[in-house]
């Protein structure tokens, strides 16, 4: 059985990056522990060209290839949340930070008659369920929603 090891954590501090990194048993490398606190210190998604802009503008330097290398190891490693959305060319990873509970989790609308998706992102709406419901039937998970609709392709009398 592969399990991970738990993060020890002896005072009342959070774990460093660095910290966390190696609890995944990943070698701490310099650009690991850039990329996990830049994609820490964000609240929405990015997707790998979003996190290069990032770096550069905040004097980091690594090549396209280093961060999509060590983007896919803290996803593999649990750090960071993959997601895949439709892009231009074809499906595109965006990716979140697992330990920060400000991130927003996609939301889905599927087509109950034909399957198709639309992913979205939205801070609110868990908020105006409960609202509208007057209880909170969701709880404290910051988890994705899969909704279920009639699209408007399906919705069009035939």
């Amino acid at each position: 059985m592969n399990s991970r090891p738990t993060l020890a954590c002896p005072t009342d501090e959070a774990p460093s990056a660095a910290d966390r990194i190696a609890a995944c048993g990943l070698r701490v490398t310099d650009s690991r522990v850039q990329m996990l606190l830049a994609m820490e210190r964000q609240t929405a998604p990015m997707t790998v060209e979003d996190l290069m802009r990032h770096l550069m503008t905040s004097g980091q330097s690594f090549s396209l290839g280093t961060v999509y290398r060590v983007l896919s190891d803290l996803a593999n490693a649990g750090l960071l949340i993959r997601q895949w959305i439709d892009g231009v060319a074809g499906p595109r990873a965006i990716y979140l930070a697992r330990a920060n509970p400000a991130h927003v989790a996609p939301h889905r609308l599927i087509c109950r008659l034909c399957r198709s998706e639309l992913q979205f992102f939205s801070r609110d709406l868990k908020a105006s369920i409960t609202q509208s419901l007057g209880k909170d039937p969701l709880g404290s998970a910051n988890d994705s929603l899969d909704i279920l609709y009639c699209c408007p392709k399906c919705a069009e009398p035939a």
